[in-house]
């Protein structure tokens, strides 16, 4: 039999699982509130960023897919995180700390990685969103960019474009 030999483990692709397409809520999302940090931190409060980080995973196309049951790891990742950032927290404290808020993210599908494993893919429409936004974005910075001085009263603008046709 020539040819390479077929990998052990290896499925073809009519035999893969098919991945979930996860949307974005289109309409206003409820976030749920945090625990009182009195309960859950050393520092008595939750820090910007865990309130930032809070209110991004629960507007993310992942919150479709937490249950309520789900609230409760994620406020002890929440709690994970703050305590991460807490400075009063040695060094070694706090790579513990943020290691494992990291295996919390994959826990809930919050890495790419986790969403490849969990065989879910982000729907291309907001990925095409983000990117128009981003070309829209550069190309108003280019149109409010003032024009080259002029050159010997010759505009740079129509050199360069001498230049570039060769």
């Amino acid at each position: 039999m020539a040819g390479r030999r077929r990998k052990v483990g290896a499925v073809r692709a009519d035999q893969r699982k098919p991945t979930k397409k996860l949307t974005a809520p289109t309409e206003a999302v409820e976030v749920p509130e945090l625990p009182p940090a009195t309960e859950w931190t050393s520092t008595g409060a939750w820090s910007r960023p865990v309130l930032s980080w809070w209110q991004d995973i629960h507007k993310s196309p992942m919150a479709s897919e937490f249950a309520e049951a789900d609230l409760h790891g994620l406020y002890v990742a929440a709690n994970y995180l703050n305590e991460a950032l807490n400075p009063r927290n040695d060094a070694a404290e706090r790579l513990k700390l943020g290691q494992a808020w990291e295996r919390a993210l994959k826990s809930y599908g919050l890495t790419p990685n986790a969403r490849e494993n969990l065989r879910w893919s982000i729907s291309q429409a907001e990925q095409a969103e983000h990117r128009m936004k981003d070309l829209r974005a550069k190309k108003q910075t280019t149109e409010t960019a003032e024009p080259a001085p002029n050159q010997a009263g010759v505009n740079a603008d129509i050199i360069a474009l001498y230049e570039a046709q060769g």
